[in-house]
């Protein structure tokens, strides 16, 4: 028996001709604007292409020459809401002032292709998420060749535009709720500290905080939740099994939040009861978990579109005025704590 593939297969150039009723040929010269065919066939293969959602691929374009109109988004990685929340915004404003965008992870071989497209003239411009210290060799020389904006405080990075969020204020500001309301009993669940800056910022934070108090860290638990909500689930798990609970655990973003609420709850807990649980990102699933999460939030299509304004801006001019913007964050207070 022959079996279906479950995944949608991808418009083609093909499909939008059949669609309109016209050539192979004549699909091309309105899709690549060559002013080969009349206004009205043009504008009958547009609205084909339209109702199919036909995107011409990034080889087809670059084939074409289109050169110019490339802007690479360069990341860790795009799984989880933050970057679907981040993207949302940043891809169509992209796309509305007529760039193609070509999102590439952040390794030797991507960035090596990365390097090639730039130098070649395809790439005119770069978007770069959390990429830290570790690959400041590969990026920092292709800052002097296309605009830049980076989401990123490293110093690395000071000659291209520059976001980040304000975690310092964000914690302490979370810090002084906890503490007013009594909590002393504290778990930490760290992000990726060894490679995200933003882990390291919040952590510090935490520590400045209990060390202004005269709190010993040593009375403190500290475990790695990754910034993942499975990590931070076994971990928890893991740890409530050996441990006495601690008062709050204080998670380094939302979605580990949410792992050690799962874990809390099946230990039989109560949240804020016996446990309280708070987060840092103001991801739109905090609201809705269970108890609903008390967190630290910032706009992330907010920052989506404003490093889109900066990297059109910067495209428009032909030069990039180092700045640095920083993000504010507000404390945002539900029935977890």
């Amino acid at each position: 028996m022959k079996r279906l593939s479950q995944e949608k297969r991808a418009v083609t150039i093909r499909d939008v001709a059949q669609q309109a009723g016209v050539s192979v040929a004549a699909a091309s010269y309105a899709l690549n604007n060559t002013g080969r065919v009349s206004a009205l066939t043009k504008a009958t293969i547009l609205q084909a292409a339209n109702e199919l959602g036909y995107t011409p691929s990034l080889a087809a374009q670059v084939l074409k020459g289109r050169k110019g109109n490339l802007v690479a988004i360069l990341t860790d990685g795009f799984a989880g809401p933050w970057y679907g929340e981040f993207l949302e915004r940043i891809q169509p404003a992209l796309k509305d002032a007529g760039h193609t965008v070509l999102a590439l992870t952040l390794d030797q071989e991507s960035l090596a292709l990365c390097r090639t497209l730039v130098d070649s003239g395809w790439i005119q411009g770069l978007v770069v998420l959390n990429p830290g210290a570790d690959w400041a060799s590969f990026l920092v020389p292709m800052l002097d060749l296309v605009p830049t904006v980076v989401f990123d405080p490293d110093e690395h990075y000071q000659n291209a535009v520059q976001f980040a969020v304000d975690n310092r204020s964000g914690v302490k500001a979370l810090m002084n709720h906890l503490w007013e309301r009594g909590y002393r009993d504290f778990l930490w669940l760290d992000g990726e500290i060894d490679l995200a800056w933003d882990a390291r910022e919040r952590y510090q934070a935490f520590s400045d905080f209990l060390g202004a108090k005269n709190f010993s860290e040593l009375s403190v638990t500290r475990l790695h939740g990754g910034f993942k909500a499975d990590l931070a689930y076994r971990a928890v798990r893991e740890f409530l099994s050996t441990s006495k609970p601690p008062r709050v655990i204080v998670a380094a973003n939302d979605e580990s939040a949410s792992g050690a609420l799962r874990a809390v709850r099946e230990k039989g807990l109560s949240v804020p009861r016996d446990v309280a649980v708070t987060g840092f990102d103001g991801l739109d699933s905090s609201a809705w978990t269970e108890p609903p999460l008390t967190t630290l939030s910032y706009d992330r299509r907010d920052l989506g579109a404003r490093m889109a304004a900066a990297i059109l801006d910067a495209l428009q001019s032909g030069e990039t005025s180092p700045r640095r913007h920083i993000l504010e964050v507000t404390l945002v207070v539900r029935a977890s704590s």
